[in-house]
């Protein structure tokens, strides 16, 4: 894990993996891990780092959306949804 980021950027997640069986802290670290090594990368503008940036950007605006219309097909208020998606940018 040193390798990517450091073992105290996926201790919690781990711990709440083994604790709860859910992959979302998981999922949440991972996408940490790739924005932090993005932003340094992308700076480099002739280097694969920004292309693939583009699309990890275009890929979270569609789970978003994703989540906006699951949200909406159950019959989840607004709020609902709206404590959903604040949860994912706030999850550590």
């Amino acid at each position: 894990l040193d390798k990517f980021g450091s073992e105290q950027h996926w201790k919690d997640a781990i711990e709440e993996f083994k604790h709860s069986g859910s992959y979302v802290t998981l999922e949440k670290a991972t996408d940490d891990y790739i924005a932090t090594m993005l932003k340094k990368e992308s700076l480099l503008i002739f280097t694969p780092a920004s292309l693939f940036s583009y699309f990890t950007a275009q890929k979270n605006n569609a789970q978003v959306i994703g989540i906006i219309l699951s949200g909406k097909r159950s019959g989840l208020h607004e709020r609902d949804i709206r404590k959903i998606l604040r949860r994912l940018y706030t999850l550590t």
